[in-house]
């Protein structure tokens, strides 16, 4: 899987590709989310998996709300700069963002949790 700053540079049947093969292959995070997420059972929200949005690849996106939840394994260093630049870049085009590193969905997932719910739930 490549990482996320080098996605931008792909084609559009390489960057559904990614996708697909992300799709197959979750982190031990995205599946505990997707089983909250998934099949509507939060709020009746539908949330589409890896999904592709131009350039981008969204690890949970919900088109109805236009929110983007992203687990993630680091968002320090390089990174940091990388998911700053393309949150702003979302927000611009209407598009929130909830980023979570991987180790506080595993260690807190019922917070976690809650606080997607909260969230949503101020949203609609």
């Amino acid at each position: 899987m490549l990482p996320e700053s080098k996605l931008s540079k792909l084609s559009r049947p390489a960057l559904l590709n990614e996708a697909r093969e992300r799709r197959k292959s979750p982190t031990y995070a995205e599946k505990r989310l997707l089983k909250c997420l998934g099949e509507k059972r939060m709020l009746g929200l539908s949330f589409k998996f890896q999904h592709v949005y131009k350039n981008d690849i969204f690890d949970f996106y919900s088109p109805y709300l236009k929110i983007v939840i992203e687990v993630d394994y680091s968002v320090g260093g390089t990174h940091l700069e990388y998911y700053k630049k393309r949150d702003r870049r979302l927000k611009r085009l209407g598009i929130e963002v909830m980023r979570f590193r991987n180790d506080i969905v595993m260690d807190y997932f019922d917070m976690v949790k809650d606080h997607i719910h909260n969230q949503l739930e101020r949203t609609l």
